[in-house]
Parts: C-alpha cells; sequence; structure tokens
C-alpha cells in the first residue's frame, strides 16, 4: 500500500497555484479513497455509474449497475463514506430496474429515478424515494402509470427548491396505455402529479433541466419554434410558462446537458452550435441565455474519425469547467476527461491521459476539490480501476492575486511523520489549519509575526489526502497534501 500510495500522490505544492506548468499537472488518483472491485447487475458484468450526489457530510450517493461494490451487495444505488467504503448503515431497496438519475432533497432523503417498475417488493414505476437509512420512504408513491408491453421511464429527477420535484422521461399516466408525457412536477410531500404545472412544451425530444435557485427552470432538446426562430435553449417561469427575461438560445441542431457556475450564474449546455470538433461541445451562455462569445473553443477538442461526446460537465470553484465523456485525442483513442479554462481553451495543466480511460458519464467536484468520475472506464490514473475513481488537482480550487502571491510550499510529498512549510512572512499571528475529506480540523497551529518555517506532525493521521490552510491577513491560501 505504501509503494502505491507513494506512486499515486504526486501532488505539486507550490506558490501561485495558478500557474500553468509541468510540475502543476493532474489528475492523479486520491489514495484514501480505496475502490476495489465492483460487479454490474447483467451481462456484461462490467458495472456503470449513472448518477452520483454527495450528501452535506461527505458521503456520496452512487447509482447505476452495480451488484457489487468492495465485494459488498449495493443493489443499484448505494452511499460511499469519504473514503470510498460502502457505509453500512444505508441499504437501499432493491429496485427491479435500472436507476439513471438521484436527487438529494434538503431534509436527507433520495429521489431515484429509471425503468423500474418495483422497489423494495412495491410497485414503484419510474420514480421514488428513499429514506436516508435506504429503505422506501411509504409516504411517496409515483403518480406514473405501465402497460404489460411499456412502463414509465425517468431520465432525470431534479428538486425544483420549495416547488416541487421536476421529471423528465417517457411517462404515461396510470390505468392508460395513452396519454404519454415527457416532463412533469411532482409535489414534495406525496409525489402526485402537480397541475400547477404547465410547461410550454412536453414533447419527447427535451434532454435535461436545470433548476435555479429563483425556482424558474431552463431546459435544452431538440430545437423547436419560439418568437419566430428556431432555438433549442428556452428558460421558463416556475409553473412552466416561457420566462420573457430569459432569451432562447437560437440554434439548429440538438442540445444536450445543463450546468450552472455558482458564481457567476453563467450557464454551459453541450451540443447547442453545429460545425465543433466534437458532439455536444460546451458553449457559454449568460444568466440572460444570451450566448457568451467570449468563451471560445476554437482549437480545444481534436476531432475523431469516430465522433466522441460530453456527457457530464462541472464547473470548478476557479471558474474552469471540468468535462466527462468519450473525448477523442486522436482518431482512434479516448480519454474520459477534458478541462477548459473559464476563456474556453484547453487547460495546459490537466493531463487528461491520467484520469479515466473513456466514458466517464457522471463528473463531482468535491468541496475540497477533489474531483469524483463515475462512468464505464476500466482504468483510471494508469490503474485498473473500473466505474469509480476520486482524482486530486492543483488547479480546482479559488484563488486570487493576492493568495497566490502570499506563497505556501509544504514538502515532503507524501508526508509521514512531519510535514514542513515555508510561509510568507505574514505581518502577526498566521493559524494553520489541516482539514480532512469532511472539512473538519484535525491539527491547528499558529505561526508567530514573520514566522516563514513551521514543521507540522503527522504522525498518528490516516493516511489519504487533507486540505492544508494559511489564514494569511491578505486570505487564506490552500493546499492539498498526501500523508502515508
Amino acid at each position: 500500500m505504501k509503494q502505491l500510495t507513494k506512486r499515486l500522490a504526486i501532488l505539486t505544492l507550490c506558490s501561485g497555484l495558478l500557474t500553468l506548468t509541468a510540475q502543476a499537472q493532474g489528475p492523479t488518483l486520491d489514495p484514501s479513497f480505496a475502490i476495489t472491485s465492483a460487479v454490474g447487475n447483467s451481462a456484461p458484468t462490467f458495472p456503470q455509474i449513472y448518477d452520483l450526489v454527495q450528501q452535506p457530510d461527505g458521503k456520496l450517493i452512487v447509482a447505476g449497475e452495480l451488484a457489487t461494490l468492495n465485494n459488498l451487495p449495493v443493489n443499484k444505488v448505494c452511499r460511499l463514506l469519504p473514503n470510498g467504503q460502502v457505509d453500512a448503515s444505508f441499504s437501499a431497496a432493491q429496485t427491479d430496474g435500472d436507476v439513471f438519475s438521484v436527487a438529494l432533497q434538503p431534509d436527507g432523503k433520495l429521489l431515484i429515478a429509471g425503468n423500474f417498475r418495483n422497489v423494495g417488493g412495491r410497485p414503484q414505476i419510474g420514480i421514488a424515494r428513499l429514506l436516508p437509512t435506504g429503505a422506501l420512504d411509504p409516504g411517496f408513491s409515483s403518480p406514473l402509470g405501465s402497460t404489460p408491453n411499456y412502463s414509465s421511464r425517468v431520465q432525470k429527477v431534479v428538486v425544483q427548491s420549495a416547488l416541487g420535484i421536476i421529471i423528465l422521461g417517457d411517462m404515461i399516466p396510470p390505468g392508460s396505455g395513452t396519454g404519454s408525457f415527457f416532463l412533469a412536477r411532482l409535489t414534495e410531500d406525496t409525489g402526485a402529479l402537480d397541475p400547477t404545472f404547465q410547461p410550454i412544451f412536453n414533447t419527447f425530444d427535451i434532454r435535461d433541466v436545470l433548476a435555479q435557485p429563483n425556482g424558474r427552470l431552463v431546459f435544452s432538446g431538440q430545437p423547436r419554434l419560439i418568437g419566430g426562430q428556431q432555438c433549442n435553449v428556452w428558460g421558463t417561469l416556475p409553473n412552466g410558462a416561457l420566462d420573457p427575461a430569459f432569451v432562447p438560445l437560437p440554434g439548429t441542431v440538438e442540445a444536450y446537458g445543463l450546468v450552472r457556475d455558482p458564481g457567476t450564474g453563467n450557464l454551459y449546455v453541450t451540443g447547442a452550435v453545429p460545425g465543433m470538433a466534437l458532439d455536444r461541445e460546451p458553449v457559454r451562455l449568460l444568466p440572460n441565455g444570451v450566448r457568451d462569445l467570449t468563451f471560445n473553443t476554437a482549437g480545444a477538442f481534436v476531432a475523431g474519425s469516430q465522433v466522441g461526446n460530453i456527457s457530464s460537465l462541472a464547473v470548478q470553484p476557479n471558474g474552469r469547467l471540468l468535462l466527462g465523456g468519450t473525448i477523442p485525442t486522436t482518431p482512434s483513442s479516448y480519454v474520459g476527461s477534458w478541462r477548459l479554462l473559464p476563456s474556453g481553451a484547453r487547460d495546459p495543466s490537466y493531463q487528461a491521459s491520467n484520469g479515466p480511460g473513456a466514458a466517464a458519464f457522471k463528473v463531482l467536484v468535491q468541496p475540497d476539490g477533489a474531483l469524483v468520475f463515475g462512468g464505464y472506464f476500466s482504468t483510471a490514473g494508469g490503474f485498473a480501476l473500473n466505474c469509480l475513481a476520486r482524482m486530486l488537482d492543483p488547479n480546482v480550487l479559488a484563488i486570487n492575486k493576492q493568495q497566490a502571491e502570499a506563497g505556501l510550499v509544504a514538502w515532503p510529498v507524501p508526508a509521514r511523520e512531519v510535514l514542513h512549510l515555508r510561509l510568507a512572512p505574514g505581518g502577526g499571528p498566521v493559524p494553520v489549519a489541516l482539514l480532512d475529506a469532511l472539512g473538519r480540523t484535525v491539527l491547528a497551529r499558529s505561526a508567530a509575526a514573520d514566522q516563514t518555517a513551521l514543521a507540522l506532525p503527522m504522525a498518528g493521521l490516516p493516511p489519504g489526502a487533507y486540505l492544508l490552510r494559511v489564514a494569511y491577513p491578505s486570505g487564506p491560501v490552500l493546499r492539498r497534501v498526501a500523508v502515508e
């Protein structure tokens, strides 16, 4: 394990975290996150992760084609501890079909969506809610129907804050083989269909939905006529009516995934513009829907003879855009992730060949800056590792110019008995803290005025990744460190 840790924990700890140098390239596997084995539910038995979400306590909810994870049964949905081990206190109710999408409610309950008919031995078609223990919530009932030959299928579930639950898929009402619908809102209490939600479009070709903090919605999909022109991204009021403050995006091709930058309110959407090197190449929209032409991806991707695509997007705290999918690097080779600078240019500090081998269906940026990838891949970081990986990278967390100039060097990496720090003169006492994956302080010291060297004892700390925080008067500086 020590030898593996040495190979994996190649973290660069230097001043000027935003400097794009060879020494600041990632990602690298997080040695504290151990996924040793996974098996799918059916032939082929190779597992797949379709969706994942992080709870406020740092635990991960994972869903997909999963029968076992780390040699334990997981029933297609499972919860992982921050170290990657299966949380034995969570036992998800068994589904008889796949789970494609999950969403956490503020009360800790978990919504699951897919092509199942039964959950926990009870009829629950396409949508169900689990208690924090994983048991089926008896107070929530699916309002969807099925026939002997067809069952409602929910592809995406999203919580619309304080208003209800948005579901997207191919659905029929109960007790009927007719009257298909593709978009609906359910009530938060029982899951009943909400008749006050009347979307302007309710067709099969809606690909994604994004719930804004103000309750308004943004949709992507096949082009449709709005205001006399074809548009593939549009916004609605909370009740589903067209949002007059959101400018629909003109487009003649299909638009796919949506994500919002919480720092700026800007939106990213994939596949909205024709003629790009990569299928589903992203574009950026201003909060009002107008395309931001300062985001230019020209030359950021390599066109392959077999078309790749982007399956998932995540905005990092420093504004860089992390992409997961099947992304060609040559006409015959692919990687599972990519990263763009805020300008749209490829991020040269991100070595995609170090990440998932291919087919990363879902990417997630954790609060401590770690990157989680789920999908259908067999390698990550150059090691045999299937479907799920957590990786570390030095260019994830936000940092301003003053923080970059403050300076912080830490060594050795990984640390064993002692972690040595070289600090910038602080002009006064400077608090230094070491945080674990849940953000808890496990070690705290204070550097005296103008002290430039400090040694932190590491003995007794569990091996893994930590966040080092030095609270300079001009602002905190953050570095990731590894302990073995």
